[in-house]
Protein backbone atom coordinates (compact mmCIF):
# COMPACT_ATOMS: atom_id res chain seq x y z
CA UNK A 1 0.00 0.00 0.00
CA UNK A 2 2.85 2.44 1.01
CA UNK A 3 4.54 1.89 -2.87
CA UNK A 4 1.20 2.05 -4.28
CA UNK A 5 0.77 5.47 -2.67
CA UNK A 6 4.39 7.03 -3.62
CA UNK A 7 3.64 5.72 -7.07
CA UNK A 8 0.44 8.11 -6.81
CA UNK A 9 2.40 10.99 -5.48
CA UNK A 10 4.73 10.57 -8.48
CA UNK A 11 2.44 10.54 -10.86
CA UNK A 12 0.51 13.58 -9.36
CA UNK A 13 3.81 15.35 -9.33
CA UNK A 14 4.50 14.69 -13.15
CA UNK A 15 1.29 15.99 -13.82
CA UNK A 16 1.18 18.78 -12.01
CA UNK A 17 4.56 19.61 -13.52
CA UNK A 18 3.55 19.41 -16.82
CA UNK A 19 0.64 21.58 -16.54
CA UNK A 20 2.84 24.21 -15.22
CA UNK A 21 4.26 25.23 -18.43
CA UNK A 22 0.90 26.61 -19.07
CA UNK A 23 -0.51 27.49 -15.24
CA UNK A 24 2.72 29.34 -14.83
CA UNK A 25 3.24 31.25 -18.22
CA UNK A 26 2.88 34.69 -19.59
CA UNK A 27 3.24 35.37 -22.98
CA UNK A 28 4.25 31.85 -23.40
CA UNK A 29 6.96 31.72 -20.64
CA UNK A 30 7.73 28.88 -18.94
CA UNK A 31 8.71 28.63 -15.12
CA UNK A 32 11.93 27.59 -14.07
CA UNK A 33 12.04 24.26 -11.86
CA UNK A 34 15.79 23.92 -11.71
CA UNK A 35 19.53 25.89 -11.80
CA UNK A 36 22.12 24.59 -13.67
CA UNK A 37 24.80 23.60 -12.13
CA UNK A 38 27.44 25.14 -15.15
CA UNK A 39 25.74 28.31 -15.99
CA UNK A 40 23.81 28.98 -13.07
CA UNK A 41 21.18 29.59 -15.46
CA UNK A 42 17.17 28.33 -14.87
CA UNK A 43 16.53 25.32 -16.25
CA UNK A 44 12.69 24.94 -17.72
CA UNK A 45 10.79 22.12 -17.37
CA UNK A 46 10.70 21.73 -21.31
CA UNK A 47 13.83 20.06 -20.60
CA UNK A 48 11.54 17.01 -19.43
CA UNK A 49 10.17 16.94 -23.01
CA UNK A 50 13.57 15.65 -24.37
CA UNK A 51 15.28 19.09 -24.76
CA UNK A 52 18.52 19.66 -22.76
CA UNK A 53 19.31 23.49 -22.40
CA UNK A 54 23.01 23.17 -21.58
CA UNK A 55 25.06 23.67 -25.12
CA UNK A 56 26.12 26.23 -26.96
CA UNK A 57 24.02 27.79 -29.85
CA UNK A 58 22.57 25.10 -31.50
CA UNK A 59 23.20 24.80 -35.09
CA UNK A 60 25.27 27.78 -34.55
CA UNK A 61 28.99 29.10 -36.06
CA UNK A 62 32.13 29.42 -33.84
CA UNK A 63 33.00 33.05 -34.09
CA UNK A 64 36.22 34.69 -35.19
CA UNK A 65 38.59 36.63 -32.41
CA UNK A 66 37.32 39.91 -34.62
CA UNK A 67 34.01 39.50 -34.33
CA UNK A 68 31.21 40.57 -31.76
CA UNK A 69 33.59 42.62 -30.18
CA UNK A 70 30.33 44.38 -27.99
CA UNK A 71 29.46 40.70 -26.48
CA UNK A 72 31.34 39.22 -23.11
CA UNK A 73 30.74 36.81 -20.67
CA UNK A 74 29.89 37.14 -16.87
CA UNK A 75 30.30 34.30 -14.85
CA UNK A 76 26.99 32.80 -15.91
CA UNK A 77 25.59 34.47 -18.69
CA UNK A 78 26.17 36.74 -22.06
CA UNK A 79 26.11 40.35 -21.82
CA UNK A 80 26.60 43.21 -24.40
CA UNK A 81 28.17 46.46 -24.42
CA UNK A 82 25.22 49.32 -25.14
CA UNK A 83 27.28 52.17 -23.89
CA UNK A 84 30.56 53.76 -22.90
CA UNK A 85 30.06 52.15 -19.44
CA UNK A 86 26.86 49.40 -19.38
CA UNK A 87 26.28 46.32 -20.35
CA UNK A 88 22.97 44.44 -21.34
CA UNK A 89 21.61 41.21 -19.96
CA UNK A 90 19.00 39.18 -18.73
CA UNK A 91 17.74 39.62 -15.42
CA UNK A 92 17.27 36.26 -14.88
CA UNK A 93 21.31 36.13 -15.24
CA UNK A 94 21.67 38.51 -12.46
CA UNK A 95 20.13 40.55 -9.48
CA UNK A 96 20.08 44.13 -8.48
CA UNK A 97 23.07 44.90 -6.56
CA UNK A 98 25.04 41.70 -7.68
CA UNK A 99 28.74 42.58 -8.77
CA UNK A 100 30.26 41.17 -11.63
CA UNK A 101 32.66 40.65 -14.14
CA UNK A 102 32.46 41.27 -17.61
CA UNK A 103 35.30 39.75 -19.92
CA UNK A 104 35.37 41.58 -22.97
CA UNK A 105 36.06 40.19 -26.45
CA UNK A 106 36.99 43.63 -27.94
CA UNK A 107 39.51 44.91 -25.40
CA UNK A 108 40.13 41.03 -23.30
CA UNK A 109 39.78 43.00 -20.41
CA UNK A 110 38.35 41.68 -16.89
CA UNK A 111 35.69 44.71 -15.69
CA UNK A 112 33.68 44.92 -12.78
CA UNK A 113 30.33 45.75 -13.05
CA UNK A 114 26.91 46.60 -10.71
CA UNK A 115 23.61 45.29 -12.11
CA UNK A 116 20.16 46.44 -11.90
CA UNK A 117 16.83 44.20 -12.63
CA UNK A 118 13.85 45.46 -14.20
CA UNK A 119 11.97 46.24 -10.60
CA UNK A 120 8.77 44.81 -12.57
CA UNK A 121 10.92 41.42 -13.09
CA UNK A 122 8.82 38.36 -12.44
CA UNK A 123 11.01 34.76 -11.55
CA UNK A 124 8.16 32.81 -12.32
CA UNK A 125 7.23 34.02 -15.34
CA UNK A 126 10.28 35.53 -16.59
CA UNK A 127 8.39 38.57 -17.65
CA UNK A 128 10.43 41.82 -17.80
CA UNK A 129 13.56 39.50 -18.28
CA UNK A 130 16.10 42.88 -18.92
CA UNK A 131 18.88 44.34 -16.53
CA UNK A 132 21.97 46.57 -17.15
CA UNK A 133 25.04 46.53 -15.47
CA UNK A 134 27.04 49.88 -14.76
CA UNK A 135 30.87 49.07 -15.22
CA UNK A 136 33.62 50.04 -12.92
CA UNK A 137 35.10 52.53 -15.73
CA UNK A 138 34.37 53.12 -18.65
CA UNK A 139 35.49 50.59 -21.49
CA UNK A 140 38.46 51.06 -23.55
CA UNK A 141 38.40 53.96 -26.00
CA UNK A 142 37.34 52.99 -29.15
CA UNK A 143 35.20 50.21 -27.71
CA UNK A 144 32.73 48.88 -30.26
CA UNK A 145 29.01 49.10 -28.92
CA UNK A 146 25.89 47.50 -29.73
CA UNK A 147 22.45 50.03 -30.01
CA UNK A 148 18.71 49.38 -29.05
CA UNK A 149 16.72 49.47 -32.20
CA UNK A 150 13.77 50.79 -30.34
CA UNK A 151 12.20 52.58 -33.20
CA UNK A 152 11.05 49.66 -34.86
CA UNK A 153 9.48 45.73 -34.34
CA UNK A 154 10.29 42.92 -35.95
CA UNK A 155 8.32 41.08 -38.54
CA UNK A 156 6.65 38.01 -38.75
CA UNK A 157 9.52 35.84 -40.92
CA UNK A 158 11.79 38.38 -40.56
CA UNK A 159 15.79 36.55 -40.21
CA UNK A 160 17.63 37.76 -37.20
CA UNK A 161 21.12 37.23 -35.21
CA UNK A 162 21.50 35.44 -32.13
CA UNK A 163 24.90 34.57 -30.69
CA UNK A 164 25.81 33.99 -26.76
CA UNK A 165 28.76 32.07 -24.89
CA UNK A 166 26.75 28.96 -23.62
CA UNK A 167 27.83 25.65 -22.39
CA UNK A 168 29.28 23.41 -23.13
CA UNK A 169 31.80 25.17 -24.67
CA UNK A 170 31.94 28.11 -22.05
CA UNK A 171 32.95 31.47 -22.45
CA UNK A 172 33.42 30.21 -26.45
CA UNK A 173 31.02 32.80 -28.66
CA UNK A 174 28.91 31.05 -31.14
CA UNK A 175 26.36 32.61 -33.65
CA UNK A 176 23.47 31.66 -35.65
CA UNK A 177 20.48 32.74 -37.64
CA UNK A 178 16.75 32.69 -36.02
CA UNK A 179 13.72 33.67 -38.44
CA UNK A 180 10.42 35.04 -36.39
CA UNK A 181 7.40 32.50 -36.09
CA UNK A 182 5.58 35.18 -33.87
CA UNK A 183 5.82 38.21 -31.73
CA UNK A 184 3.46 37.93 -28.47
CA UNK A 185 3.65 40.59 -25.58
CA UNK A 186 6.83 40.95 -24.60
CA UNK A 187 8.58 37.46 -26.89
CA UNK A 188 10.05 36.95 -30.24
CA UNK A 189 9.43 33.48 -30.87
CA UNK A 190 12.20 32.05 -33.21
CA UNK A 191 12.10 28.64 -34.11
CA UNK A 192 15.36 27.42 -35.85
CA UNK A 193 17.46 27.34 -37.96
CA UNK A 194 19.90 27.51 -34.94
CA UNK A 195 18.57 28.14 -31.12
CA UNK A 196 19.73 29.46 -28.12
CA UNK A 197 20.97 26.85 -25.16
CA UNK A 198 22.27 27.58 -21.71
CA UNK A 199 24.58 30.05 -20.87
CA UNK A 200 23.17 32.30 -24.08
CA UNK A 201 21.10 34.07 -21.58
CA UNK A 202 21.53 38.14 -21.57
CA UNK A 203 22.85 38.08 -24.59
CA UNK A 204 21.07 40.19 -27.65
CA UNK A 205 19.26 39.10 -30.75
CA UNK A 206 20.38 42.01 -33.35
CA UNK A 207 19.43 42.31 -36.55
CA UNK A 208 20.37 40.43 -39.35
CA UNK A 209 23.99 41.41 -40.48
CA UNK A 210 26.40 39.70 -42.62
CA UNK A 211 28.99 41.79 -40.96
CA UNK A 212 30.30 40.76 -37.84
CA UNK A 213 33.21 42.61 -37.15
CA UNK A 214 34.71 45.78 -36.12
CA UNK A 215 32.76 47.59 -38.97
CA UNK A 216 29.25 46.17 -38.06
CA UNK A 217 26.49 48.01 -36.85
CA UNK A 218 25.05 45.44 -34.35
CA UNK A 219 21.23 46.66 -33.60
CA UNK A 220 19.92 44.91 -30.32
CA UNK A 221 16.41 44.23 -30.87
CA UNK A 222 15.51 41.75 -27.75
CA UNK A 223 17.60 39.90 -25.27
CA UNK A 224 18.28 36.39 -25.13
CA UNK A 225 15.68 34.18 -22.72
CA UNK A 226 15.29 31.07 -22.74
CA UNK A 227 14.70 28.31 -25.18
CA UNK A 228 13.35 24.87 -25.56
CA UNK A 229 10.79 22.72 -28.11
CA UNK A 230 12.91 23.82 -30.86
CA UNK A 231 11.90 27.30 -30.11
CA UNK A 232 14.32 30.24 -28.87
CA UNK A 233 12.14 33.41 -27.01
CA UNK A 234 13.47 37.09 -26.45
CA UNK A 235 12.42 40.01 -24.74
CA UNK A 236 12.30 42.60 -26.90
CA UNK A 237 13.41 45.82 -26.48
CA UNK A 238 11.12 47.73 -28.11
CA UNK A 239 8.32 46.91 -25.69
CA UNK A 240 7.03 50.18 -23.48
CA UNK A 241 8.43 48.40 -20.26
CA UNK A 242 11.80 48.04 -21.74
CA UNK A 243 11.57 51.73 -22.88
CA UNK A 244 10.42 53.43 -19.99
CA UNK A 245 13.33 51.11 -17.66
CA UNK A 246 16.47 52.26 -19.53
CA UNK A 247 15.03 55.55 -19.34
CA UNK A 248 14.77 55.73 -15.64
CA UNK A 249 18.42 53.74 -15.41
CA UNK A 250 20.15 56.44 -17.70
CA UNK A 251 18.62 59.15 -15.14
CA UNK A 252 19.54 57.19 -11.92
CA UNK A 253 22.82 56.25 -12.89
CA UNK A 254 24.15 59.18 -15.11
CA UNK A 255 24.94 56.93 -17.97
CA UNK A 256 24.07 56.67 -21.77
CA UNK A 257 22.92 54.23 -23.55
CA UNK A 258 23.05 53.54 -27.41
CA UNK A 259 20.03 53.84 -29.38
CA UNK A 260 18.37 55.67 -26.06
CA UNK A 261 19.66 58.93 -25.68
CA UNK A 262 23.32 58.31 -27.35
CA UNK A 263 24.38 58.11 -30.92
CA UNK A 264 26.80 54.98 -30.78
CA UNK A 265 27.93 54.74 -34.26
CA UNK A 266 24.26 54.79 -36.59
CA UNK A 267 24.11 54.35 -40.43
CA UNK A 268 25.67 57.51 -41.51
CA UNK A 269 22.96 59.62 -43.10
CA UNK A 270 23.29 59.48 -47.17
CA UNK A 271 25.43 62.11 -49.13
CA UNK A 272 23.71 65.28 -50.62
CA UNK A 273 22.25 64.89 -53.80
CA UNK A 274 24.52 66.28 -56.61
CA UNK A 275 24.03 69.63 -57.72
CA UNK A 276 21.57 70.29 -61.03
CA UNK A 277 24.36 71.10 -64.14
CA UNK A 278 22.04 74.42 -63.92
CA UNK A 279 23.38 75.33 -60.05
CA UNK A 280 26.98 74.20 -60.60
CA UNK A 281 27.96 77.89 -61.27
CA UNK A 282 25.87 79.14 -58.09
CA UNK A 283 28.70 80.64 -56.34
CA UNK A 284 30.04 82.52 -59.32
CA UNK A 285 26.36 83.70 -60.53
CA UNK A 286 26.04 85.11 -56.79
CA UNK A 287 29.24 86.97 -56.82
CA UNK A 288 28.14 88.79 -60.06
CA UNK A 289 25.09 89.67 -58.75
CA UNK A 290 26.42 91.36 -55.74
CA UNK A 291 29.07 93.39 -58.01
CA UNK A 292 25.51 94.37 -59.95
CA UNK A 293 24.07 95.38 -56.52
CA UNK A 294 27.44 97.30 -55.80
CA UNK A 295 27.16 99.05 -59.13
CA UNK A 296 30.33 97.07 -59.89
CA UNK A 297 28.89 94.85 -62.73
CA UNK A 298 27.99 95.00 -66.66
CA UNK A 299 24.22 94.47 -67.25
CA UNK A 300 24.53 91.81 -69.80
CA UNK A 301 26.77 89.39 -67.19
CA UNK A 302 23.82 90.94 -64.46
CA UNK A 303 21.32 89.56 -66.51
CA UNK A 304 22.76 85.92 -67.61
CA UNK A 305 23.27 85.09 -63.63
CA UNK A 306 19.90 85.97 -62.51
CA UNK A 307 18.91 83.82 -65.68
CA UNK A 308 20.89 81.30 -64.20
CA UNK A 309 20.15 81.19 -60.80
CA UNK A 310 16.18 81.43 -61.65
CA UNK A 311 17.44 77.83 -64.01
CA UNK A 312 18.50 76.37 -61.17
CA UNK A 313 16.04 77.21 -59.06
CA UNK A 314 13.20 75.56 -61.72
CA UNK A 315 15.41 72.41 -61.19
CA UNK A 316 15.66 71.93 -58.22
CA UNK A 317 11.78 72.40 -57.63
CA UNK A 318 11.04 69.95 -60.25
Amino acid sequence: MPRFLALIAVLLFALDSYSLIAKDSQDGKPRPTDWDEITGEPIYLLRDLGVHADTMVYNGTRSNADEFEPMGWIGNCTGTLVGPQVLFTASHCVSTGSRITFSHRGSGQQISAVCTRHPAYNTRTVYNDYAFCKLAAPAPAGSQMASFDIALGVAANEKLLMNGLGAPNVRTHYWGSGVVRNVSGQDIVTCGPSNLGGGDSGGSLLRWSDDRKKTAKFKVVGVNSRGGGGCSYFNRTNHPEFISFAKAYETNNNVKLCGVSLDCGADAPPPPPELPEACKANAENLKTIRECINGKGAAELCGKALAALDACYAEVIK
